[in-house]
């Protein structure tokens, strides 16, 4: 039970040794080497929090295995047991739940800048803001489903598009 904050923090340290800046970085969005670098860091990620997790996995399923294999007698040995699996489903719910966060947080980076990296080119930064170009304009319209938060302004009017508000 005592191997989930190692984990999970060797998971966190692990991370932070990658050295990524953030998505929205400038020197991330501009240059083609750079995005790919970080899609890679991104990657990396996703597999260190696999790789904790199953850590973790496996160190509990060792504890179920040492409290099973410890002699005590039948009626208390069952009482021990019970009281594990108890304390197992009721920790079980907070280790997931941070581990999933980490890595939907780090899928949400990897997503982005996999769209960034598809679309290079088309688009370019100004004022802290992103501006696509036409093709990208249109992409988004037939779409409807952008999730990403960034400023959403062609860089040049485009054939039927709407005047900016």
């Amino acid at each position: 039970m005592q191997a989930v904050t190692p984990a999970l923090s060797g998971a966190y340290e692990k991370i932070e040794q990658l050295q990524k800046p953030s998505v929205f970085d400038g020197s991330v969005l501009t240059n083609a080497v750079n995005l790919e670098s970080e899609i890679r860091k991104r990657a990396a990620s996703q597999q260190i929090i696999e790789e904790a997790r199953e850590s973790v996995r496996r160190a509990i399923e060792g504890f179920r295995q040492n409290v099973a294999s410890r002699a005590v007698s039948g009626g208390d040995k069952d009482g021990v047991i019970e009281s594990v699996e108890q304390e197992i489903r009721n920790q079980s719910p907070r280790w997931q739940e941070k581990f999933d966060l980490l890595q939907r947080r780090e899928r949400a980076d990897l997503d982005f800048l996999r769209f960034m990296g598809s679309i290079q080119g088309d688009y370019e930064l100004k004022d802290g803001k992103i501006l696509f170009d036409c093709s990208v304009a249109a992409w988004h319209t037939r779409r409807r489903g952008f999730a990403f938060a960034v400023a959403f302004r062609p860089l040049r009017r485009c054939a039927g598009s709407r005047p900016e508000r």
